[in-house]
């Protein structure tokens, strides 16, 4: 092995990593049909960057409702209700 050859990629890895993309290339067989509903709902025609959005979309809304789920249960500290928070009227509502 040359000597650098592996510099070369710890750096680039060093770069994604301080970025935050780490990816991993998998195989996985989806239906027809499903793949055209990503494919519809995603709006985006190519396989690969369909099924990554569609992944991200739904990872996001996981998120989402986990953290509101623990709002309406009271295990969160957000401390303002909900006339509170519209009361500060900081949100946009474009």
């Amino acid at each position: 092995m040359q000597k650098g050859s592996l510099d070369k990629y710890s750096n680039l890895a060093d770069t994604f990593l301080n970025f935050g993309v780490i990816s991993m290339r998998i195989t996985v067989d989806i239906d027809e049909k499903d793949l055209a509903s990503v494919h519809r709902a995603t709006g985006i025609h190519k396989r690969s960057p369909a099924v990554r959005q569609a992944i991200a979309d739904y990872v996001k809304d996981m998120k989402k409702k986990r953290f509101l789920r623990c709002v309406m249960d009271g295990k969160s500290d957000y401390a303002l209700n909900n006339d509170e928070l519209e009361a500060r009227d900081t949100h946009d509502a474009d």
